[in-house]
């Protein structure tokens, strides 16, 4: 146990250092050399956690999906099912933004698009990048579409709505407003999901 916290807290000081190097220099200017001097530690025990700088960025994801899946289950049951949708798209950007995006005082707007980008290069630059990708975004549709089908079950929502489908039509949108963010830094993907929600499922509902 000893062991596996002190590699765990590693790997939360590399990537800690690592995106603090991101935001300052720009992910493509800064080297995995870089980031295990200003970690403090070889290069040898930087790669044996990361490999490469994209495995940083699945690594956010992973984490960020892990503290996902925990506030969905800790969701209360009597709130309102568009309170809970919107908890969970609320709890995605901000898992994800404050570790990747904007948790440091000195992101630019720039910074942040190279971030994004580059996280879109790394996922279509290997199958298995693409394959984890993948993993996420149907994880992400599953959790939507298990609070549709609770919802379901208790009868507030239309029986004949496929909420697996519901719940991967929620997905896309955010992550289309999040590509649509690269371009207009003012396009707040939660807020945009939540207002298409907020018209879409009173329709639904019973």
């Amino acid at each position: 146990m000893g062991t596996y916290k002190k590699s765990s807290e590693t790997r939360a000081h590399i990537l800690e250092i690592a995106f603090g190097l991101f935001l300052e220099r720009g992910y493509y200017a800064t080297t995995l050399a870089d980031i295990a001097k200003e970690a403090g530690i070889s290069t040898g025990t930087l790669y044996r956690h990361f490999p490469t700088k994209g495995e940083m960025l699945f690594e956010i994801r992973r984490v960020s999906h892990a503290r996902l899946r925990g506030v969905l289950e800790s969701l209360d049951e009597s709130l309102p099912l568009l309170e809970k949708l919107s908890i969970l798209t609320r709890e995605n950007s901000a898992a994800t933004s404050n570790r990747l995006f904007w948790g440091q005082t000195n992101r630019t707007d720039d910074t942040n698009r190279e971030l994004v980008l580059a996280l879109r290069h790394e996922i279509y630059a290997s199958l298995d990048s693409l394959r984890k990708e993948d993993m996420f975004r149907r994880e992400l549709c599953e959790m939507y579409a298990s609070l549709l089908k609770a919802e379901q079950r208790k009868g507030g929502l239309d029986p004949a709505i496929d909420v697996d489908l519901a719940g991967e039509a929620i997905a896309g949108y955010y992550l289309s407003k999040i590509d649509e963010g690269i371009l207009d830094a003012s396009v707040d993907a939660a807020q945009s999901t939540i207002d298409m929600m907020s018209v879409v499922i009173p329709r639904i509902s019973r």
